[in-house]
């Protein structure tokens, strides 16, 4: 069985699981913050889990003694299933080994076959106490630069997406806060944000598909409307002011590279852009695959929210919303006034104006130093 050109051997969860038994005891606290969940129970299935658990459960203790892995478990809290809470430990334990790795030491190619593809059955089961353990523990898992690890980033983008969302309205995991779900969520996608615009249409190593989870990107340019639309979700709905950082940074680097990329294409790739973009989002609407369309559609979206109270009254993101739209300024003319179209400046505009008067209608106790030389500046 072969796994991106990466041999698999029969044995998939022996391997993977005694990597986890071995190399556990390496793993740093500081990269620990809540606790884990543990399986328990009879069956062969929940067994596997439960030995990774008991191994990390006697050697990793917290500031008060106990596991890092106890506090649910199939009693632990209602509606949690004992399988699941298991798979979702041995996935922790798996990601935090190989995210926590410092050395120059690589893996051997059947080991990090074995973990890409559990990986990778995780991502298509949509389990979702396993995909918040995934996502939690291995937000930088596409930053080692592991062999084969960009064939699973279409389905990675996907699962994030639905973890993102429902962590706006539920609490998934019982040890993890929606916030921080959250922001293990916008960290992972800042990890492959310039992806599309950096291996533009080179395709995607493409993997058996699943009925579980549909992703029918095979370029990577494709996956940039995905981070788009994942961005806006999280630019209308985020309440944390660092997640709300996180992703205004995003949203910048997101703009600038789009920009950038399509303005640096010859006409026939700007026709097979076009073409592609047809295809995936419909014949009327072309442009919606194109950097004009994501400017318009984030440009919109801060405008909206800048002064909302929930955006006027946090300083820090008013701030940073104000320099992701001075960062427009770099951006080139025919982006920003596409077809001689003003209304994204004119909103641009517009917007300021009324964060300015809704700032200037604060009274003088109420103005912070820093945003009123923003406003002068303005």
């Amino acid at each position: 069985m072969m796994y991106h050109g990466i041999p698999v051997s029969s044995t998939q969860n022996c391997d993977v699981y005694v990597i986890a038994g071995l190399s556990i005891h390496s793993v740093d606290l500081d990269d620990v913050p809540e606790a884990m969940i543990t399986g328990s129970g009879g069956n062969k299935r929940r067994s596997i889990a439960s030995s990774c658990s008991s191994v990390t459960g006697d050697s990793i203790k917290g500031d008060n003694g106990s596991s890092v892995f106890t506090g649910v478990g199939t009693g632990g809290a209602e509606g949690i299933d004992g399988v699941s809470a298991g798979r979702a430990a041995a996935i922790a334990a798996l990601t935090r080994i190989i995210c926590s790795k410092r050395t120059s030491e690589k893996l051997p190619n059947h080991q990090l076959a074995n973990f890409l593809s559990t990986i990778h059955d995780a991502l298509i089961e949509k389990d979702r106490l396993v995909l918040c353990s995934l996502f939690f523990y291995g937000q930088n898992l596409f930053r080692l630069g592991l062999t084969g690890v960009e064939a699973i980033l279409p389905h990675y983008l996907f699962a994030l997406d639905i973890i993102l969302i429902e962590s706006a309205k539920l609490r998934l995991h019982p040890s993890i806060p929606e916030v921080e779900m959250r922001r293990a969520c916008l960290r992972a996608l800042s990890s492959v944000v310039c992806w599309p615009t950096t291996f533009g249409m080179s395709k995607i190593p493409q993997l058996p598909e699943s009925s579980n989870l549909k992703s029918s990107a095979s370029t990577y340019l494709q996956l940039r409307s995905r981070i788009y639309k994942t961005l806006v979700f999280s630019l209308r709905n985020e309440t944390d002011p660092v997640n709300l950082h996180l992703t205004l940074a995003m949203c910048t680097v997101l703009m600038e590279e789009s920009c950038a990329f399509d303005l640096g294409l010859t006409e026939e790739q700007t026709a097979e852009m076009i073409r592609m973009a047809s295809q995936q989002h419909g014949n009327q609407t072309p442009e919606k695959g194109l950097c004009v369309s994501f400017v318009r559609g984030l440009v919109s979206a801060i405008c909206d929210r800048i002064c909302r109270p929930e955006w006027a009254s946090e300083h820090s993101v008013s701030l940073a919303a104000i320099d992701v739209l001075n960062c427009l300024s770099h951006l080139h003319p025919t982006v920003l006034f596409n077809n001689k179209d003003v209304s994204t400046g004119s909103l641009i505009v517009a917007s300021l104006c009324r964060f300015i008067e809704t700032q200037l209608g604060k009274p003088p106790p109420q103005h912070s130093k820093d945003l009123h030389s923003t406003v002068i500046t303005l």
